[in-house]
């Protein structure tokens, strides 16, 4: 599968959606706290947010936003970066689908 990337001068907004077990949502979430840390320590970080589908409790979504592209994200935090790298090989046996990763342009008005 192709990585889409944004490349908007504004920044980037990035969801991730992961299904797991309802049964492992409240670890898959504790797995995230230090990520969620992590990227909000950044004053690139326009906001973190995670979310659990209440009609489907096995659906997280993950949506943070930044002031810089995708590029800059990666090189920032995926690659080589252990904590993401640990996070993915804890969570990959408790995913019932695929994620799904997207990156977005990101719209600032005016």
């Amino acid at each position: 599968m192709a990585q889409i990337a944004s490349t908007c001068e504004a920044g980037t907004i990035i969801t991730l959606n992961a299904w797991v077990d309802p049964s492992n949502c409240e670890k898959y979430l504790k797995l995230f706290e230090p990520i969620a840390a992590e990227l909000r320590k950044h004053p690139e970080n326009l906001f973190t947010a995670i979310c659990v589908n209440p009609t489907d409790p096995g659906h997280i979504r993950i949506v943070h936003g930044w002031s810089k592209d995708s590029a800059w994200f990666f090189e920032t935090f995926v690659n080589g970066n252990e904590s993401f790298q640990s996070f993915n090989a804890e969570t990959a046996p408790m995913w019932i689908k695929p994620r799904v990763i997207e990156h977005f342009d990101r719209y600032v008005e005016g």
